[in-house]
């Protein structure tokens, strides 16, 4: 027996197309809402240390300059160098406010800002005492902080 020919050319088969994947909508969503810092979970908790006081903070006074008059007392330049004793003090910035007695006048009040931890901002203070005895001395008395 023989096998008919086909009518007309030969035309290679190709299969239909695949149909396109289905595509589900919210793990996407949610993908892309991760990804925003807003949406997103916090990774670690910022630590929480309590707002420094007056007692996180010490100043000692260094002598810049001294000039004696004799009978008629000195004139001494100090600088305060600031201590923080606290580890809360890393976190604030704070305006500290010291007194520094041995003026011939009364005491006198001066501020210093910590801008945390270590840095500082400090003004050199001129006083004049009695004599050539008188060691300046100083206390922080007050702080007040805000957060960075």
């Amino acid at each position: 027996m023989s096998v008919p020919a086909s009518p007309g050319p030969q035309v290679p088969y190709y299969p239909p197309p695949a149909p396109p994947p289905r595509h589900r909508k919210w793990p996407w969503v949610v993908g892309v809402l991760a990804s925003i810092p807003a949406f997103a979970a916090p990774t670690t908790a910022e630590p929480v240390l309590p707002e420094p006081t007056a007692k996180d903070y010490s100043v000692d006074l260094a002598v810049q300059s001294k000039q004696c008059f004799g009978s008629a007392g000195c004139n001494v330049v100090v600088e305060p160098k600031l201590n923080a004793l606290g580890a809360s003090t890393l976190l604030w910035e704070c305006d500290i406010t010291y007194s520094i007695s041995g003026d011939e006048s009364g005491e006198l009040i001066e501020t210093a800002y910590a801008q945390g931890g270590t840095s500082y901002r400090v003004d050199r203070t001129s006083m004049s005492t009695k004599n050539g005895k008188v060691v300046p001395k100083a206390a922080v008395t007050a702080d007040s902080c805000r957060k960075p």
